[in-house]
């Protein structure tokens, strides 16, 4: 029995690569967030076990999002997906933000940094790029 292949890698596109570098940049701002809510959980007598589940839920998305980008750095077809995903959930809390919370630097922020990504993520040589992977289920080529 023959090993499987590795997994197919394309070297992305540019609009791919600077895609990456914001969802890293998202993971980091939720590394920041993490941290900041741990100092205030904690200096502010609140419940230990919500600020470490706090803390905790971001820590694992940020993970998540440095998956993603790795994925799309390189050259990985999967990684498309959950970084649009996130990308959308980043401008709707921008949006959020925005209207009912009035955070004026924040919400414009992340609208815009969730709607580049999402852009790049959803360009010509974005979706050229993922063209060239051949379709999951199909019959090879023989």
């Amino acid at each position: 029995m023959e090993p499987d292949p590795p997994p197919l890698s394309i070297p992305p596109p540019g609009p791919v690569r600077a895609a990456a570098g914001l969802v890293l940049l998202e993971a980091l701002g939720l590394l920041a967030l993490a941290g900041i809510n741990l100092v205030s959980g904690l200096s502010e007598s609140l419940s230990v076990g919500r600020t470490l589940a706090q803390v905790a839920y971001y820590l694992v998305i940020a993970a998540a999002l440095v998956l993603c980008a790795t994925g799309l750095l390189r050259g990985r077809r999967w990684a498309r997906t959950p970084s649009l995903v996130a990308q959308i959930v980043v401008f709707a809390i921008g949006v959020w933000l925005i209207a009912p919370s009035g955070q004026l630097l924040w919400g414009p922020l992340l609208v815009l940094v969730g709607g580049a990504g999402a852009a790049l993520l959803l360009s010509k040589p974005t979706n050229a790029w993922i063209s060239r992977f051949p379709l999951p289920f199909a019959e090879p080529d023989r």
